[in-house]
C-alpha cells in the first residue's frame, strides 16, 4: 500500500505464507565422509517454515533544508515458525560442517532504522536497531539476539568522512566431535567504533 502527501511518502506491506527447504545433496553426503557423533540424528528432514511480516516505511522527498531534514523511517515486525529447522554445526578437527534438524523453533522480532540530514546535508545520521527473540538460541547457531548501528557522515568541501558505531550481542553455537558429541560455544558481545 502506497500513500503520498506533499511532504511524506508512506509504504506499508504485509506478507504471510509458508515455504519448505529440502536438504541438499552435499548436506546428506557429508555424513558419509565425516564420522557422526552418537547423539546426532542419522537422516535430515525437510524444513517447514511459516512466516508473517508487517512493515512500514516513511520517507521525505529529497529537498534541501536549512537545518534539519527527515529522510527515512522504516519498521518491520516479523514472526517465523519452523518445523525440523535445518541448522549448521561446525565439525571439530576438520573443514566439514554437519547439519541436523531442530524439531520446533521460532524467531520473532523487529528491525528499525531512521535517517536524518543536518545542516543542508553537511551531516547525516543513520540509526538502526534489530531484536530477535529465539525460542531456543541453539536452533539459530551464531545468530545474535540484538544489533545496533550508528553512522554519522560529514561533508565539508572536498573532505568527507564517517563515524561508525556497531554493537552485536553475544552468540551461542554448537560444535560437533566424533567422541564427545555436541559442545556449546559462547561468543562474546562485539563492539566496534570506527572513525
Amino acid at each position: 500500500i502506497n500513500y503520498r502527501t506533499d511532504k511524506l511518502y508512506y509504504t506499508m506491506y504485509v506478507n504471510t505464507g509458508s515455504s519448505a527447504r529440502v536438504p541438499s545433496l552435499s548436506q546428506q553426503l557429508i555424513r558419509i565422509t565425516a564420522p557422526i557423533p552418537a547423539d546426532i540424528q542419522q537422516n535430515i528432514k525437510s524444513e517447514q517454515k511459516q512466516m508473517s511480516e508487517i512493515g512500514l516505511s516513511v520517507s521525505a522527498p529529497d529537498k534541501k533544508s536549512p537545518l534539519f531534514l527527515f529522510r527515512n523511517l522504516s519498521l518491520s515486525l516479523f514472526s517465523y515458525q519452523y518445523q525440523n529447522k535445518i541448522r549448521l554445526i561446525p565439525y571439530a578437527g576438520g573443514i566439514h560442517h554437519l547439519f541436523d534438524n531442530h524439531q520446533k523453533a521460532s524467531n520473532r522480532g523487529y528491525e528499525a532504522s531512521v535517517e536524518i540530514a543536518i545542516f543542508r546535508d553537511y551531516l547525516s545520521l543513520n540509526l538502526s536497531s534489530a531484536r530477535f527473540y529465539f525460542s531456543d538460541p541453539l536452533a539459530f547457531p551464531l545468530k545474535p539476539s540484538a544489533k545496533e548501528t550508528a553512522i554519522l557522515r560529514y561533508r565539508a568541501g572536498i573532505l568527507k568522512g564517517e563515524f561508525i558505531c556497531f554493537r552485536e550481542s553475544e552468540k551461542l553455537g554448537l560444535i560437533a566431535a566424533p567422541d564427545a558429541g555436541f559442545s556449546k560455544l559462547t561468543f562474546s558481545e562485539v563492539k566496534i567504533d570506527n572513525y
